[in-house]
Formats: structure tokens, C-alpha cells, sequence
């Protein structure tokens, strides 16, 4: 009988958040030299060390890759502001401060 670790994601599944987060990483390092006007699917595929093609199965098409990092990156922000929140969470002053801090 087969069990799934409910530790452990699938094989197809973290193989699948894997692919997404080194093409997404990879969208972060190349925007860091340039705009996204100057960066290409073929850079980005390069620097992930998967195919084109691969990308645009994972992606769809170049919008729906910018959309897929900026809502990444939004979630990060988003969670950032809630730890600092949180970790605060005695202090409402101090917790307001420090996700003032984080969005400024």
C-alpha cells in the first residue's frame, strides 16, 4: 500500500514548485541588472537551466510570468509585514512601527 508522507509533497509537485521557483529567482537576478523591457524568455530559460519551451508550458506566455513574480514577490512583502506584525504582537505601537519600517 502506498502512503504519502504528509510531510513530503509529491514527486510531480515539488518538482513542479522547484521549476517555478528557479524560474521566478531567475526573473529576480536578471531584473536586478535590467528592466523588463530588456529581459528576454530565452535569458530567463538560460539562467533557470530549462528550455524555452519548458517556460512557456510552466508560464504560459511572458505576461503571465510577470504576473507569476509580482505576485510572489507581493506575498513575500506580505508576509514579511505579518511577522513583523506578529513577532510584535505585545507591543501594537512597536508592531506598527516595524510594518511602517518593512512598507516604507
Amino acid at each position: 500500500m502506498n502512503v504519502i508522507s504528509p510531510t513530503r509533497p509529491p514527486y510531480v509537485e515539488a518538482k513542479g514548485t522547484l521549476l517555478r521557483d528557479s524560474v521566478l529567482d531567475s526573473v529576480g537576478e536578471l531584473l536586478a541588472d535590467d528592466g523588463w523591457h530588456d529581459v528576454t524568455m530565452a535569458e530567463i530559460a538560460t539562467r533557470a537551466g530549462v528550455s524555452r519551451q519548458t517556460l512557456y508550458n510552466a508560464f504560459g506566455n511572458r505576461e503571465q510570468l510577470a504576473q507569476a513574480y509580482l505576485m510572489r514577490e507581493a506575498e513575500r512583502f506580505l508576509a514579511a509585514i505579518e511577522d513583523a506584525v506578529r513577532s510584535n504582537a505585545d507591543d501594537p505601537r512597536r508592531a506598527l512601527v516595524s510594518a511602517g519600517e518593512l512598507f516604507l
